[in-house]
């Protein structure tokens, strides 16, 4: 029998204020180390999960304590800096070897190979299993997909229920918690042009079942007494069939519980009044945009008056929304800005959070920008930034905004 390793994941910490181009999150449970977590626990392994996100760490506290044969470390391109600084630090109190995934592993690599022991590319679990046991002899481990997603455990929230996390979800009617957050999918059917999680997830649409997902609901209501659940994922609504078999179950098991979930704006009145009705309060949606030009130029695949009518069959249902936009895509001009704000007047949302479009990598019109050469600058992560980011972020963010003091500082620099 192979001896029990003892794996220690981590999470780099947030950039300090002011030195980022993104907001920071909304400060909810890292369900990817979760995943990581549960699904090497069932072989045996001892796992601990450090989020630096939300605690400065003491480092060689913590490898001290628990003593790990690996360490891993998720990266998205947004914590690459940090991530770089956690690298530096562990190599100071470990010479166990250290692995890094995530989205930034995956798409961008080469930043990363020198720095580490292991670069898993892609989905995490079979790879990162292989290398506690000692099957790899590659430094970067790309595996396929994983197609079955019912034959993976969900996360452990015993790793993350004492934690300071975000446990509300100010969507919600009532005053509620806690809600726990569940990611139900991998991977988009879509091909927006912006969007980086092909190049992440892959081309296919994969899914857990909806039995599998009412079990585990089931489960964290006797296990933790939630009261609600964000399905908090690119679009949980995009499965009908799953849809229809998940309200089925719902309504057949009667099970009382507040939810929200990202979904697309082209879900009909019949099944919006059917999700209202098994305790749906709130859809976030990726508008975008109010103009069709931008919306064709982003490869949204929707319509302008779908997004109209969806937003009136949500306040019809009494189910609340939150609407995000991006200004500054590709094709854009001040005019379909304005047209957006006019249409954003008309849908109404409950809540509207708007984005200057940041060129990251993975999508197609990073690409496009990059190759033509549409940017006035890349940074160390591999972001890329337009004028058009910076017109926006600057009229659109208020000065306090730790993304317009990253914008003077970095022009400040650029000027030297």
């Amino acid at each position: 029998m192979k001896r029990k390793k003892k794996l220690l994941l981590m999470t780099p910490p947030p950039p300090p204020f002011g030195t980022s181009p993104m907001h920071y999150g909304d400060n909810r449970p890292p369900l990817g180390l979760g995943f990581l977590a549960a699904y090497i626990e069932q072989f045996g392994h001892d796992v601990k999960i450090v989020d630096n996100f939300i605690y400065n760490y003491d480092i060689k506290n913590e490898i001290d304590n628990f003593q790990p044969d690996f360490i891993g470390i998720y990266v998205n391109t947004t914590s690459y800096l940090m991530a770089l600084e956690l690298i530096k630090n562990i190599r100071k109190y470990a010479s166990v070897p250290i692995i890094c995934g995530g989205p930034h592993a995956t798409i961008l690599p080469a930043t990363l190979e020198k720095y580490v022991d292991y670069l898993v590319v892609g989905e995490g679990e079979i790879g990162l299993k292989e290398i506690l046991e000692g099957r790899v002899r590659d430094r970067i481990i790309r595996k396929g997909f994983i197609s079955e997603l019912d034959t993976l455990p969900w996360p452990d929230y015993r790793h993350f229920i004492s934690e300071p996390y975000n446990w509300r979800l100010d969507l919600y009617k009532e005053n509620i918690e806690p809600v726990f957050t569940m990611n139900t999918s991998r991977g988009c059917p879509f091909r927006c042009e912006f969007c980086a999680v092909e190049s992440i997830w892959g081309k296919k649409y994969r899914i857990f079942s909806a039995e599998k997902i009412i079990g585990e609901v089931e489960y964290l209501i006797n296990k933790y007494g939630i009261k609600g659940i964000y399905f908090r994922e690119d679009n949980f609504t995009c499965d009908r069939k799953r849809l229809i078999k998940f309200c089925e179950l719902i309504e057949e098991k009667r099970i009382k519980f507040k939810w929200t979930c990202e979904t697309r704006a082209d879900l009909d009145e019949k099944f919006v009044d059917r999700l209202s009705k098994i305790g749906c309060v709130g859809f976030y949606i990726g508008v975008e945009s109010g103009s069709q030009k931008v919306l064709d130029l982003m490869n949204k695949n929707i319509k302008v008056e779908q997004i109209k009518n969806f937003f009136k069959v949500c306040r019809r249902a009494g189910i609340k929304t939150y609407a995000t936009i991006c200004y500054g895509t590709l094709g854009e001009t001040e005019d379909d800005r304005e047209i957006t704000e006019r249409f954003l007047l008309e849908i109404n949302p409950d809540a509207i959070d708007r984005f200057a479009y940041l060129g990251v990598p993975g999508s197609s019109h990073y690409e496009y920008i990059r190759k033509n050469k549409l940017y006035y600058h890349m940074d160390e992560s591999g972001f890329i930034y337009t004028d058009a980011f910076k017109e926006i972020t600057l009229k659109l963010y208020p000065e306090s905004d730790g993304r317009v003091q990253f914008l003077k500082r970095q022009t400040k620099m650029l000027s030297l």
